[in-house]
């Protein structure tokens, strides 16, 4: 009952035009909340196991440093706790580092910068604790230069200079920015809950232009997804539209409907993986059942195949590997999109007799010659690329609660109560 009611929340949050929108009451939309949920029952994967394959190759920089094992006998650090005020956030918190400084933002709109000693170099708050108090916070943040830019899903968008620790520009367009940002030359781009795309100016915050695409009735907080390949630049609304933009011209090249698994509900909210681009094409799954590779230059489907997940992928030599909340990690080939390997990394979790009565993935990276994944619940699940059966898993904290960072063989990442993990 509680995910229904914070799903209803946000249904009322982005569908807000101004900030005094913002403030009505939800009591007519519980309703509605409810069904949305009910319906969202994706005809389930099957627990039919995939073992085509035992082993994968996987991009490395460092072919020496490949060699090494994965030693799950690894040190676990966490900081102190950064806020005493804890929000239960749906949002994916997000976390960077930069210049060896660690940056994310809690459920206050504090900004923090730390070093990797966990040791707060600059904190700053960017809502006044009226302006936020209702509401749960998303922000995306990039950096460029030592500037720090931040979109909000309360519609703001701002640039911070890290070195003096002061805002640079800050615009407040009302309507909530959901997708991640992204940079082309003096412009940064980003998307809000209208489907409607910005360029602004990097230095003065200005808006260069714009480009609207339309939006559903009803809106889903995971659907608006961009990114950038040399000039064209490529993002999602939550229709299931795909555009292609060249930015030196400004003109639409091609756009792309995410087609929709005969397996799913017509009811099914569209939500999406990350935009993983290589060489001329593009990746990515969807709540609509399907991983597909698009040729960016013309916009046509080069290949689909069935997946449901809108959690990241990652791309190797010759091959896809995706995971999905449910337990499930997929590997695909990457010219034919043919499944090549499939297993339940819950059960195997299960099996060695953990408490994982909740668990769901939630990130996939890679580290030396290892698949890692981690759960929700604080599980860290090591997979040996060169035997796909050798899979071990180590409990690292309660929570993860943001994506997972890799700094000088380290691991960071947010987990209960805001602390700061480092993995060493």
């Amino acid at each position: 009952m509680k995910n229904v009611f914070i799903l209803i929340f946000f249904f009322l949050l982005i569908n807000c035009s101004n900030k005094k929108n913002l403030e009505f009451d939800i009591d007519d939309l519980k309703k509605d909340g409810k069904i949305i949920l009910e319906s969202k029952k994706a005809n389930l994967e099957d627990d039919l196991l995939v073992n085509k394959i035992q082993k994968i190759k996987l991009y490395s920089t460092d072919l020496t440093e490949n060699k090494k094992k994965f030693d799950l006998k690894f040190s676990i650090l966490k900081s102190e706790n950064f806020s005493e005020y804890m929000k239960n956030n749906y949002f994916k918190k997000y976390i960077l580092n930069h210049d060896n400084k660690i940056i994310f933002i809690d459920d206050e709109s504090n900004l923090f910068i730390i070093d990797t000693n966990f040791k707060v170099l600059s904190k700053f708050q960017i809502y006044k604790k009226k302006e936020y108090k209702k509401f749960i916070l998303k922000f995306s943040l990039l950096v460029k230069n030592n500037i720090l830019y931040v979109s909000t899903n309360l519609g703001k968008i701002l640039a911070f200079d890290i070195n003096k620790n002061s805002i640079l520009w800050s615009n407040d367009l009302n309507v909530p920015f959901l997708s991640n940002i992204v940079s082309y030359k003096d412009s940064i781009f980003s998307t809000n809950a209208n489907g409607k795309l910005y360029s602004f100016d990097m230095l003065s915050g200005k808006q260069n232009w714009s480009y609207e695409t339309g939006t559903a009735s009803i809106k889903s907080t995971n659907a608006f997804k961009i990114n950038l390949k040399d000039n064209i630049l490529i993002f999602s609304n939550d229709l299931g539209n795909i555009y292609f933009i060249n930015l030196d011209s400004r003109n639409v090249l091609a756009s792309y409907q995410v087609p929709q698994s005969t397996e799913m509900t017509q009811n099914n909210l569209f939500e999406i993986t990350n935009f993983v681009l290589e060489d001329i094409n593009l990746y990515f799954a969807s709540s609509y059942g399907k991983i597909i590779k698009i040729n960016i230059v013309n916009g046509t489907e080069v290949w689909t195949n069935e997946l449901i997940s809108n959690l990241k992928l990652i791309v190797n030599p010759e091959t896809i590997i995706s995971i999905n909340e449910r337990g499930f990690i997929n590997i695909f080939d990457k010219k034919s999109g043919a499944i090549l390997f499939k297993k339940n990394l819950i059960k195997i979790i299960s099996n060695d007799k953990l408490k994982v009565k909740n668990s769901k993935l939630n990130n996939i990276f890679i580290f030396l010659n290892y698949i890692l994944v981690t759960t929700n619940d604080g599980y860290l699940i090591s997979i040996n690329s060169a035997n796909l059966n050798d899979i071990n898993v180590k409990k690292i904290s309660n929570e993860v609660k943001s994506n997972v960072i890799l700094y000088n063989n380290n691991l960071f990442f947010i987990g209960e109560k805001n602390f700061i993990y480092r993995v060493l």
